[in-house]
């Protein structure tokens, strides 16, 4: 099914929220991915993270897809967002090292996050729900890790959720047959 709808054209940094989900929003992120080509983020309401793998694995295998090899600077990169997040630096080592099955809910949003960052994305997809599970803090430090490492990323965030004012969305009415504005 796709949406009825058409999506704005979208400029660098600017972030949008629709409320919207199932097949809708799906065919919204298919119609983002067509109109922006580059590198994307996705920041899932369940994860989406591969269980099997790694902290440090499931953060480089997007660079992976998007043709970039994986890099000596981004060890360096890796460890800056982790401080960035607050995880101590003698704990840079284990924390990646960690597989995905065995973190808790939060430290799987923090990999979403630094998953996504590490692709240094043209667009960010974000599940409404994957916002509105972030405690305050956790949203101003990643808010601002998205700041100074992405700011030219245009979000998407779809889902039922209103975004914390602190992710700076434009809200924009949707409709059957109607342009979102």
């Amino acid at each position: 099914m796709s949406p009825t709808f058409t999506l704005p054209a979208m400029a660098e940094g600017e972030r949008y929220w629709l409320p919207i989900n199932g097949q809708e929003r799906d065919g919204c992120f298919a119609q983002a991915a067509a109109q922006r080509p580059g590198p994307h983020g996705w920041l899932a309401g369940e994860g989406g993270l591969i269980a099997n793998l790694r902290v440090w694995e499931n953060c480089l295998l997007p660079l992976s897809y998007f043709g970039q090899p994986p890099q000596p600077a981004d060890e360096t990169r890796f460890a800056e967002l982790l401080a960035l997040l607050d995880i101590p630096e003698h704990e840079h080592s284990s924390f990646a090292g960690l597989p995905v099955a065995s973190l808790n809910a939060r430290q799987k949003r923090l990999v979403c996050a630094l998953r996504t960052l590490m692709a240094q994305p043209a667009w960010v997809f974000v599940e409404s729900e994957w916002l509105s599970r972030l405690n305050e803090t956790d949203a101003e430090r990643l808010e601002q890790a998205f700041s100074k490492h992405s700011p030219a990323s245009a979000w998407l965030v779809l889902g039922h959720a209103q975004p914390n004012p602190i992710w700076r969305c434009q809200t924009t009415q949707t409709g059957p047959d109607h342009a979102a504005a």
